[in-house]
């Protein structure tokens, strides 16, 4: 079992690198339209409402306001997501192009994945070190907040103070939130 500081570092982790990875997309000019968001999301509606776990996700969704702040949620989580998909599709794409043109006959296809997700996983270390985070740490009571929704706007204001990111971790009675900024 994974220790609780391990999984707030692990989290953070996952933090850094996918804003990291944002930010390079970006920056190459990767982006996506609200058409394109809308479009995933109507999708990902089809995909809920037919898995087998359908109750489940209905479940989360629950735990919003409304079904509907639930997918403004998304929208908002997606529009991240989605330009980060597709500049890693991109280096997936060459290195690929670059790993078939290299490797030998006998060599499986799974090596070339596993050494994919090892290439990708530096790229993002790397990416994660030219932007020098900062990362700043406070504990707010959960006794103050009234609902998720509003702890959410909490987070998203305070977080528009700020460059780049936000992490939230419950605990039983305390939410520690971990900013992160470029400096």
């Amino acid at each position: 079992m994974i220790s609780s500081s391990d999984a707030e570092d692990k989290a953070v982790e996952y933090m850094l690198q996918r804003d990291a990875t944002y930010q390079r997309a970006i920056a190459v000019g990767y982006s996506v339209s609200d058409d394109e968001i809308n479009d995933y999301l109507d999708d990902l509606k089809v995909t809920i409402n037919d898995s087998i776990n359908s109750e489940e996700a209905q479940a989360l969704i629950s735990q919003f306001g409304s079904e509907e702040e639930y997918w403004q949620h998304e929208f908002e989580v997606y529009k991240i997501n989605l330009p980060i998909e597709k500049y890693l599709e991109s280096l997936k794409q060459e290195y690929l192009k670059n790993s078939i043109s290299t490797r030998s006959n006998n060599q499986e296809a799974e090596e070339t994945i596993e050494n994919y997700n090892r290439y990708i996983e530096e790229v993002q270390s790397e990416l994660v070190k030219q932007e020098q985070y900062e990362i700043f740490e406070w504990s707010i009571n959960v006794t103050n907040i009234k609902s998720v929704k509003e702890g959410i706007f909490l987070l998203k204001k305070n977080n528009e103070l700020r460059k780049g990111g936000y992490l939230k971790s419950f605990y039983k009675d305390i939410m520690k939130v971990a900013f992160f900024v470029c400096i």
